[in-house]
């Protein structure tokens, strides 16, 4: 039994080191519609233990449209493995004062060996976040701005896209169960 949990560890980093560590190609990578990706209802606590062991890559968010990367993960508390979506990752700057920042997840390099990170829920202090960071001011009519949403103050509020890495199997694996959050890292992971 021993082993057989040792060699399943092994082929997870493995995996991971290979996804986490390499650049993907612009070839790898989909967009699709945030709407069309299925949310599972997953029990999580906020400030759970992950283990990242896969992430999807991608680019940062950019006018207009809002990138969800993937993270796949195992949460250190409950053993189970499953897929976050972000649209940005919190990291600690400061052990003294606890300050930090939010940034995309775009900045997350694999290959400086930071692997583990505790889940926040996107509650509706982060979705403001996340929502002002994505939201831009456009005097454009509703002609220019094609099949992107409209507030009533005029702000555009960007699409909203999952990136998709088709160079990694594990991440689109439908056994691992997905849902929504933020990653919140001590150290920083670039």
């Amino acid at each position: 039994m021993g082993k057989v949990y040792f060699l399943s560890i092994l082929t997870i980093f493995i995996f991971y080191f290979i996804g986490c560590s390499t650049k993907p190609k612009s070839d790898d990578l989909d967009y699709i519609p945030f709407s069309g990706y299925k949310i599972d209802s997953i029990t999580i606590n906020e400030g759970d233990n992950l283990q990242i062991i896969g992430f999807s890559g991608g680019k940062k968010s950019d006018e207009g449209n809002l990138h969800y990367f993937e993270f796949l993960v195992i949460n250190k508390n409950s053993a189970d493995t499953f897929r976050i979506l972000t649209p940005m990752i919190y990291v600690k700057l400061s052990s003294d004062t606890g300050e930090g920042t939010y940034t995309s997840p775009a900045s997350f390099d694999g290959s400086k060996g930071v692997f583990e990170a505790s889940y926040l829920p996107l509650d509706s202090a982060h979705r403001f976040i996340v929502n002002l960071t994505s939201s831009i001011t456009s005097s454009s009519s509703p002609a220019q701005s094609d099949g992107i949403e409209k507030t009533l103050s005029g702000k555009i509020i960007a699409k909203k896209w999952v990136i998709i890495n088709k160079s990694l199997p594990m991440l689109q694996d439908p056994k691992y169960k997905t849902t929504v959050g933020i990653l919140k890292f001590n150290q920083i992971p670039w």
